[in-house]
């Protein structure tokens, strides 16, 4: 499971140079600069923790720097000693802790409606482990280390001094973290480490390509939405030390293990004695895909992908991560996200099939054929009228860890797009305003829609925030508050066979002049892609804001109806539907006024793929606009419709927390 800080990272390696505005985009990275800036209900990975992070947080770049730290034989033996002084005194508190974490029910499993169960991982350096776990942590370690020397036969050790001078250039560090595992209860449930290598020493140059896909989050949603219009079953799986499985291909890879890695990994194999040298310290040779090394993503999914395309399954051209077998009755349809794989079909043999399969390729294989199971930090329940996703634990915890005790009727107010005279906040308000942003951007973009303009306003914000951007930031935490854990989206599963693309654009919203565009892809009742944007060009009419829109997110309605007949649905054209007349004139007709040249572009654009048969536009009064949520604060009923609508015109969910009803 992956934590807070890729998040961040995502935001800030697509951050608008010019503006200082970071942009992070739902279903890709933009393909160029001049692409749109905002927010969408895609991630590249999910982040299950719920701790408070810093803005520069990296749990290896930590790691490192402990380790650097404990090379110092001394402080080992420091932290050596305190270990067994205090073993007695750390299983106490152990037991304190756990007795502690046992009491934090959330609001729905004190209600008695636990549905399925939602894990929460905390990651740990070394020796915080070792002072909050005790024996407990140095287990954990030992259980790692021999995994990887052992049972997995993922490194072997090699002499220092029989390494050339080029090979002892290349030797990168090792880093170990510890993940405390927590139930949707609070309660503890388990200590894992994990050893990784140091990547960030490699030479990427010397792996060519070391790209790895993962499914997107909407093609989860559009299969998940296919699911529910068939009444397909679902399979949960998961591989046990996904990476290892995979071999250590092409550069020899040789990491360092520091003093005391290298004291429990001889206690757990003597014969590695030989090998440590005279600062205490390990040298091994990498022999399958550990986690950390720049290939090493790239090899487990060639490795993966191998296996499922033996057992008969073919990738969908649209997304490589989305995989089919079958037709019919008998189809089964496989999402994947690293190891974590989810198989959907209405012939529960089919997939008891590639359970077994799976289990002859890999062993370390566990599977349920379930209807309530938690996914990427999703909580999905398959029930009779569709399937729900909502987010119960990861609300509990952020709730509960940032003290927000009062509700909010909206995520923001009419003053979201005003920076405001505040006070610029300090380096440590401004990291922890950043991590909140980036927590709940991923909630926004996976089951809290109407929050993304909020969200995405505030994401452009992270750089250099004030006490005004705090207020919002506080308003949108409120709102989450007031409306209660469960709330999420419902996926109907009707009229799967045709795309449309709810397109809107706010005029003239921000300070600098930009418009505000939103997109919510719509198969039935179920959305199953949403998109807030500040645009990039200043428009001059509300026209051109529509028109600058339009022919931005045209190419995710276009890509999701090629997914879907892609999954061997019929589909029919897909919608383009807009509110602005002069602008539907204007991509169906041409003609209109004059227009700059940037203009005339993007209206032939559109205009062309109309004329060819590619799309359909189709007018939608503005009281119906889906999108108009995405691209301003609203209020009142219309908030509350235009929420209802996008969730799935899932029924009303009365008196969350707050004292009054949330539509």
């Amino acid at each position: 499971m992956i934590t807070t800080d890729l998040v961040i990272e995502k935001m800030n390696s697509i951050a608008d140079q010019e503006t200082g505005q970071p942009a992070v985009d739902m279903v890709e990275p933009p393909e160029d600069s001049a692409g749109p800036t905002g927010v969408d209900r895609d991630l590249d990975r999910p982040i299950p923790e719920t701790h408070e992070v810093p803005i520069d947080f990296n749990p290896l770049e930590n790691q490192e720097e402990e380790h650097t730290n404990g090379e110092d034989n001394d402080q080992i033996s420091d932290i050596a000693v305190e270990v067994q002084s205090a073993t007695n005194e750390k299983n106490e508190k152990i037991e304190e802790v756990s007795a502690d974490r046992q009491v934090r029910k959330s609001a729905r499993i004190i209600a008695k409606r636990r549905h399925g169960v939602f894990y929460a991982f905390h990651t740990l350096s070394v020796k915080q482990g070792i002072n909050e776990y005790g024996d407990n942590a140095i287990d954990s370690i030992k259980k790692e280390l021999k995994q990887l020397l052992v049972d997995k036969k993922a490194m072997h050790p090699v002499h220092r001094n029989a390494l050339t001078k080029t090979q002892l250039k290349k030797v990168i560090r090792s880093l170990l973290f510890l993940k405390s595992k927590h139930d949707a209860e609070g309660t503890f449930q388990k200590l894992k480490s994990r050893l990784v290598a140091n990547g960030s020493q490699q030479l990427k140059s010397l792996y060519g390509d070391v790209s790895s896909p993962t499914a997107s989050l909407a093609s989860l949603m559009m299969v998940l939405n296919v699911a529910a219009a068939e009444k397909r079953k679902a399979a949960v799986i998961d591989i046990g030390g996904a990476y290892l499985n995979a071999k250590m291909t092409g550069e020899v890879v040789h990491m360092e293990l520091n003093p005391l890695l290298t004291k429990l990994l001889v206690q757990i194999d003597a014969s590695v004695k030989p090998y440590v040298d005279d600062k205490g310290k390990l040298v091994v040779q990498l022999d399958k895909a550990l986690y950390g090394c720049v290939q090493s993503a790239k090899l487990w999914y060639d490795t993966l992908t191998k296996a499922l395309k033996k057992m008969g399954y073919v990738p969908n051209e649209v997304d490589q991560c989305v995989f089919n077998k079958g037709t019919g009755e008998s189809m089964c349809t496989i999402v994947l996200f690293v190891d974590d794989i989810l198989a959907l079909s209405r012939d529960t043999e089919e997939l008891q099939k590639l359970i077994e399969g799976l289990k002859d390729e890999f062993k370390e294989v566990s599977a349920e054929i379930t209807s309530d199971f938690s996914y990427l930090g999703m909580h999905i329940r398959m029930l009779d009228d569709g399937i729900h996703v909502s987010m119960e634990g990861y609300i509990d915890e952020l709730m509960s860890e940032y003290g927000i005790t009062k509700g909010a009727k909206t995520p923001s107010t009419e003053n979201l797009f005003k920076i405001g005279d505040g006070e610029a906040l300090d380096s440590n308000e401004l990291s922890k305003f950043h991590t909140n942003v980036a927590k709940l951007l991923y909630l926004a973009m996976r089951v809290r829609p109407e929050t993304l303009v909020a969200v995405a306003f505030l994401c452009t914000r992270v750089h250099c925030a004030t006490t005004v951007d705090q207020k919002k930031l506080q308003r949108v935490m409120e709102y989450v508050y007031a409306t209660g854990t469960e709330r999420g989206i419902v996926i109907k599963g009707k009229n799967i066979d045709q795309v449309r693309g709810m397109i809107d654009a706010a005029f003239a919203q921000h300070s600098d002049g930009k418009s505000h565009s939103g997109m919510a892809v719509m198969m039935g009742d179920t959305c199953v892609m949403v998109k807030s944007s500040k645009q990039k060009l200043v428009s001059k009419d509300s026209t051109e804001a529509e028109l600058i829109a339009l022919s931005d997110m045209l190419k995710y309605v276009d890509k999701c109806n090629a997914f879907m007949e892609g999954q061997g649905v019929k589909m029919k054209t897909p919608m383009l539907c807009q509110d602005n007349m002069s602008t539907i004139s204007m991509v169906t007709k041409g003609g209109g006024k004059w227009r700059s040249k940037y203009m005339k572009v993007r209206k032939e654009s559109v205009l062309e793929r109309v004329r060819q048969g590619d799309f359909r536009v189709e007018y939608v009064p503005t009281e119906s606009m889906i999108a108009d949520v995405l691209t301003k604060p609203l209020g009142g009923s219309l908030f509350a419709r235009m929420t209802k609508m996008i969730r799935g015109g899932a029924e009303a969910c009365k008196v969350g927390r707050g004292a009054f009803e949330q539509v």
